[in-house]
């Protein structure tokens, strides 16, 4: 005998909540198996948007694991339902999701036109804390394509609707960005004196994973400034917390961040072991698709791995 209905939404909803435990576990075949399966019961329940909704967690798990078009049907798959439901509010998000996944696989210019029109559907349906999503991930779309200036802008915009909002998460990743952009036109003064802004926030919060984020690029600031010591320093702090919380993606990016600080001030022995480190955390906490190609060294680095395999 068939399960009544009620005892499969109930079902589907536990797969679903059980998916995204996994999802924050970094179990994802495991979520998309779940989410896969609350999708289709859902489908057969004519539950229609919460089909949709299991779709895009569906998409997030494949681009997790590097299934760049698998991701992007199964989110095209939720677009369809949204767009037949016809809530502006839920179908901008699903736009804003593919843009995140084509962001993901680095297709920056297309990321960029699905979040321009999450944006202006954000703003047709009168949903300001939408827009300002939409304007911040518009200027990272904007620095990753190389356009500092334009991505300065959307960054300032997404700032002032946020500061509006009093969202203080979103406001410290604008004030972020804004320092990545200083960084990027060369004003590492301006860069830091923004990550400075940024840490106090996270650590008002006390959000140490971005804490160890902030203190990184804080340390790539002092760097540029001539301040190897202070940079060492932050590196060194960053570490400590990205190692205490289990944050091994943050990690590989500080210790390649202080590996290359290394390497420029000569530190061969030290730069190299930090290399062998970034290697294993890269290989571990990243998709195949987004790790480092260590085949095809730059002449510092491999100056540091040669220097490494000689003294053993």
């Amino acid at each position: 005998m068939a399960k009544p209905e009620c005892e499969h939404s109930r079902h589907a909803s536990a797969l679903a909540n059980q998916g995204q435990a996994l999802v924050q576990e970094g179990q994802h075949q495991q979520a998309l198996e779940r989410f896969e399966a609350a999708a289709e019961l859902n489908r057969g329940l004519g539950r229609k948007a919460r089909q949709a909704s299991n779709l895009v967690s569906a998409s997030v798990a494949h681009a997790l694991l590097g299934h760049r078009e698998r991701a992007l049907r199964a989110a095209h798959q939720a677009l369809a339902i949204r767009r037949e439901l016809g809530h502006r509010g839920h179908l901008a998000k699903v736009l804003g999701t593919i843009g995140t996944h084509h962001g993901f696989f680095d297709d920056h210019q297309r990321a960029l036109d699905w979040h321009t029109r999450s944006y202006e559907l954000w703003r047709e349906h009168g949903d300001r804390s939408g827009e300002a999503r939409s304007l911040h991930e518009m200027a990272e779309r904007q620095l990753q394509l190389g356009q500092a200036v334009l991505a300065e802008a959307l960054f300032e915009r997404a700032l002032a609707l946020h500061r509006e909002l009093e969202d203080r998460p979103q406001e410290a990743l604008d004030l972020a960005g804004l320092a990545r952009v200083r960084q990027k036109l060369g004003d590492h003064a301006a860069a830091f004196a923004l990550g400075e802004q940024v840490l106090i926030s996270l650590r008002e919060r006390e959000d140490r994973q971005g804490e160890a984020r902030a203190l990184c690029l804080l340390g790539v600031c002092h760097g540029k400034l001539g301040r190897r010591a202070k940079a060492l320093t932050c590196y060194d702090q960053a570490l400590e917390i990205q190692q205490s919380i289990g944050d091994a993606e943050g990690e590989a990016q500080t210790v390649k961040s202080k590996s290359m600080a290394l390497l420029r001030s000569g530190s061969l022995n030290e730069a190299a072991e930090l290399m062998e480190r970034w290697k294993t955390l890269d290989a571990a906490s990243r998709p195949v698709h987004q790790r480092i190609d260590f085949s095809r060294p730059g002449a510092l680095i491999r100056l540091a791995l040669r220097n490494l395999r000689e003294r053993h």
